[in-house]
């Protein structure tokens, strides 16, 4: 009897802890919901990314293994003459490839108008390369505001938010990238801008109106982005096709879409008319001088060095004479595995985007925590996105539009690489940071699968967010490559490789896997 009183007070305790124990949690719980939700919060995430991406471009050795040292040549290159194009080959530019037919030319002319004052200040190359390295750093922190913009519109709430911006920071390509000279920072500036644009305009649409200026505009943005990376067509395709699909479905309303577009024009002040006329023009001429002109005489929108210049000129651009190289060794009697290549590609995308690398493209793995970390719930939040795919993206314009570009580009990008797969067999140019433009929406979107599933269940979801948090500090960001790098991975300067070395081996005995 009396075991069973003794038994029955523990019970009873037991429960009295729980009942303390649970308001407590839930006000914790309330707290960090309430922090994450916040504005401060996404200060802190840009804060985050651009103390790393800074850490990055005053440390890391040039040329960073992004083809850092072909934007900056080319950047230079544009730097002798005021035309945004090159008629002709350039003497001794061969390594850059058919430059004069080369579509993505517009990054390099832009950031060589900085370049031509920043070269006049200085003549050292390490800082001018350093001072263009924080110009792309702004370009990097602009994107992450128009990033949030996009998530915003896309439906997603503030705590959801800051929470995919805090996750995307800290995976280690980001910030890496974000400190190159590379066209692919202005490349998801624009992307992200185009989208952003375009939402604009099926909002103005959904009311029967149609502005003059703003369809002008976005036009040129469709066609000047194409000039900074190819890669940009398959999502200008998809934007175009769906603003002429909302036309479509509002056809019987086309006299007042008509009339809107009539009144928008004669309503404008003549400085405005004239002004977007001529962005306009030039917009249509430089994107025709370089697709159209080559779709026309090469049969391609961007034809293969080797129909414009000389092998033995091609062979001085490293792209190509890789690609070339491994043709001729392939041998004739192997079939290149179709099947095995799509696994190799997910691989490549995954591990390219948590590995660190030198710029000698000495490649270090991935810490083990944070990128397992995402193929465990990359792999279970697809699933349970395809599973409440129906309810999340019925009715919803934004996400449908967004989707359909996702899945169109992601698939342009493997079938690109795969062509080149069969003609090299080998897999080369998968590259994780290809994804950049749309991983906070694709982590936003899984985010939303979880939270449908888990709607009943916001400790859960507040648990689920922590833990994550937890596992990506382990080796996230630019830790990866602090902790796998050495000391000739850096600028030769003693304070550099002396800060670096004291932070690698304070570390590394704090994460996971950090000693190889």
């Amino acid at each position: 009897m009396s075991a069973t009183i003794q038994l029955t007070r523990i019970c009873y305790a037991i429960d009295m802890a729980r009942s303390t124990q649970q308001p407590r949690l839930q006000r914790y719980a309330d707290k960090f919901t309430a922090f994450l939700a916040s504005p401060r919060c996404f200060y802190i995430v840009v804060i985050i990314f651009a103390v790393q991406a800074l850490w990055f471009a005053v440390t890391a050795r040039y040329p960073m293994a992004f083809d850092e040292d072909f934007h900056f040549g080319l950047i230079r290159l544009h730097a002798q003459q005021w035309l945004p194009f090159f008629t002709s080959q350039p003497p001794h530019a061969e390594q850059f490839g058919a430059v004069a037919r080369d579509p993505s030319y517009l990054y390099h002319y832009l950031m060589s108008i900085p370049y031509r004052g920043i070269a006049a200040v200085t003549s050292n190359t390490a800082a001018q390369i350093i001072v263009l390295r924080f110009i792309n750093i702004g370009l990097a922190v602009w994107s992450l505001f128009l990033s949030r913009k996009l998530l915003t519109r896309l439906g997603g709430g503030s705590a959801l938010i800051n929470s995919t911006m805090l996750l995307f920071v800290l995976i280690p390509i980001v910030p890496f990238l974000a400190a190159h000279i590379n066209y692919d920072n202005l490349f998801i500036l624009l992307t992200l801008g185009s989208i952003l644009a375009t939402f604009d305009w099926l909002d103005l649409v959904a009311q029967y109106k149609i502005s003059g200026i703003r369809t002008a505009l976005l036009l040129c943005m469709l066609l000047l982005t194409g000039l900074v990376k190819y890669a940009f067509l398959p999502i200008a395709a998809v934007l175009g096709a769906v603003m002429l699909w909302k036309l479509w479905c509002f056809r019987t309303q086309r006299t007042a879409l008509v009339s809107s577009l009539a009144t928008s024009i004669t309503t404008a002040h003549g400085w405005q008319l004239i002004g977007v006329g001529v962005i306009l023009l030039i917009s249509v001429g430089l994107f025709t001088e370089r697709y159209g002109v080559n779709t026309i005489r090469y049969h391609s929108p961007n034809p293969d060095c080797s129909q414009i210049l000389s092998v033995q000129s091609c062979l001085h651009y490293g792209p190509w004479a890789r690609d070339y190289q491994y043709a001729l060794i392939k041998p004739a009697d192997v079939e290149p595995n179709k099947i095995s290549y799509a696994w190799e590609w997910m691989y490549g995308m995954w591990l390219r985007s948590f590995f660190a690398i030198s710029d000698t493209y000495d490649t270090q793995p991935p810490l083990p925590v944070p990128s397992g970390t995402v193929i465990v719930i990359g792999a279970a939040g697809l699933v349970t996105f395809a599973y409440f795919a129906r309810k999340l993206l019925k009715g919803n314009i934004y996400r449908q539009t967004v989707v359909l570009v996702l899945l169109l580009y992601i698939g342009a990008l493997f079938v690109q690489t795969f062509q080149t797969y069969l003609k090299t067999n080998q897999p080369v140019a998968i590259n994780g940071r290809y994804l950049l433009p749309f991983l906070p929406v694709i982590i936003m979107l899984v985010g939303l699968a979880y939270s449908r599933l888990w709607r009943h269940k916001p400790m859960v979801k507040v648990m689920a967010i922590s833990v994550v948090l937890i596992l990506f500090i382990q080796g996230g960001g630019v830790l990866t490559f602090i902790l796998r790098s050495n000391d000739t991975w850096y600028w030769p300067n003693n304070t550099v490789v002396t800060i670096n070395h004291t932070i690698r081996e304070t570390l590394k005995p704090f994460i996971i896997g950090a000693r190889l």
